[in-house]
Formats: C-alpha cells, sequence, structure tokens
C-alpha cells in the first residue's frame, strides 16, 4: 500500500476583518504537517481528521468550527481544543519573511489549506 508523503500544511489565514496571509501553517501552535490529525466532536461522536484530508476550517464562533473536506462534506465540530476550548492560535510562515506570523485565535476568521 502506498501512502502520500507528508507534508506541511500551507494555505491561507483570512482573519475576522478579511486580511489574508498566505504560506506554511501551524495550527493550534502543535499541528503543521499533513498527516496531523484535527479534533472535534458532534453530537457526542468523537472525529480525528487528518489536515490532508481537510479543504478548509471555518470558525463559526470561539468554540466551534465548520470543517470542509475534500469530498465536499462539511462538519460543524466543537468540544476541542482545536475548535477553540484554549486554542493556542496560528502561525503563517509567508515566503520571504524572516519570522512567522501569530493569529491569535479570536482573530482566525478561515483558514483554506493547499492555496
Amino acid at each position: 500500500m502506498d501512502f502520500a508523503d507528508i507534508q506541511p500544511l500551507t494555505g491561507t489565514v483570512t482573519d475576522v476583518e478579511g486580511k489574508t496571509w498566505s504560506g506554511r501553517i501551524v495550527y493550534d501552535m502543535d499541528e503543521a504537517w499533513s498527516r496531523d490529525v484535527f479534533n472535534g466532536e458532534i453530537r457526542d461522536l468523537d472525529y480525528a481528521i487528518p489536515f490532508d484530508l481537510i479543504n478548509s476550517i471555518e470558525k463559526i464562533d470561539n468554540e466551534t468550527c465548520r470543517v470542509s473536506l475534500l469530498t465536499g462534506r462539511t462538519l460543524d465540530l466543537g468540544g476541542s481544543q482545536d475548535t477553540g476550548d484554549n486554542h493556542a492560535g496560528v502561525l503563517v510562515f509567508a515566503e520571504g519573511k524572516d519570522e512567522p506570523l501569530y493569529i491569535p485565535w479570536s482573530r482566525v476568521g478561515t483558514i483554506t489549506f493547499r492555496e
């Protein structure tokens, strides 16, 4: 069985005011690779979704995210640090910049991967 190579997370972060930043992404300060997993729950069912299956994550409120999968399915997930409870924020390593940009979770609107 062949598996896809593990890749760094890349994409675009759009903040609540519509400003965008693109580059390599570190989600919640600890998920940085395509095989890392996004955790959440809906109706007492726990999900652990590899980031390489996620198209985008839209913050609905401070505790819930709409996760759009590459298959076209969307899930409104909550109940974990990845969905907002104690989320540590996002780093964006833009090409040509020496330091990453830190975006606190309170400022994140949508993250679209692989752009």
